[in-house]
């Protein structure tokens, strides 16, 4: 998902609501009627700073005296990485190895990536935005991009599985973040759990989740998408009445 785009999806986000609040009720006189998001366009602009600033690093490095490596390292032992490059092979010894090899979406089993469902990196590429969002997990990642998405126009519904959101920080915390949700009308369901995506004419009309205090299925999106992990972390996933999910 990375840090760097998803806070410029957030920020492009942030920028739309404010106009289309300025629209809606207009303050000091200031009106901005109109306004619309290309997600496309958007989703260029959001590259063209992840790359400026990726280019950024390179030459802090460079100029730093740092030696890039690229390719696939193994550990030989605590102080030696056998480093598989285009070149051929490159050994590399150090009194100090540092393991930051980032991360990657895993997906959930009963939610596959794939058509509807898909992770958080996948969302922050969409190119149009969808008309309805279920984000399953409510972790920061979900949460960041679903409110992200509620700003640029979606209808965002939060599953997640535990008593509340963001459960592994303080309940005093964390109770701003849910009022704000509300305020942007997003719907949140705790104790509920994503457990399938329906196909065809089934997925027009709902995807299943299950809500673990009341024992009953619910009706919700007509899209769904899998829960991921980021090196512990569940992403998120949405769609054009697509499910976005996350959790811990």
């Amino acid at each position: 998902m990375g840090c760097i785009p998803s806070k410029a999806l957030i920020h492009a986000a942030d920028e739309f609501h404010r106009i289309t609040t300025l629209s809606a009720a207009p303050e000091m006189g200031i009106s901005a009627k109109g306004a619309s998001v290309d997600l496309g366009a958007t989703v260029g602009w959001k590259n063209g700073i992840v790359e400026r600033l990726n280019n950024g690093v390179s030459t802090l490095l460079r100029k730093a005296g740092t030696r890039l490596i690229t390719g696939t390292a193994t550990l030989r032992d605590g102080k030696t990485a056998l480093v598989d490059t285009p070149e051929g092979p490159v050994l590399v010894r150090a009194e100090a190895v540092v393991l930051a090899t980032g991360s990657a979406p895993v997906e959930l089993p009963p939610l596959p990536f794939g058509g509807r469902v898909i992770s958080s990196t996948e969302a922050l590429t969409l190119t149009e935005v969808p008309k309805t969002l279920a984000v399953v997990g409510g972790g920061y990642i979900g949460l960041e991009l679903g409110t992200a998405f509620a700003k640029l126009g979606s209808e965002v519904t939060v599953l997640e599985a535990g008593p509340r959101i963001l459960p592994q920080y303080d309940a005093e915390l964390t109770r701003p973040v849910a009022q704000r949700l509300l305020a942007l009308g997003i719907k949140v369901m705790t104790g509920a759990r994503g457990r399938s995506v329906g196909s065809g004419r089934a997925a027009r009309r709902r995807h299943r989740c299950r809500h673990r205090d009341r024992g009953r299925e619910d009706p919700g999106h007509r899209r769904a998408a899998s829960p991921v992990a980021r090196g512990g972390d569940r992403g998120a996933a949405t769609g054009d009445e697509r499910a976005l999910p996350c959790g811990r």
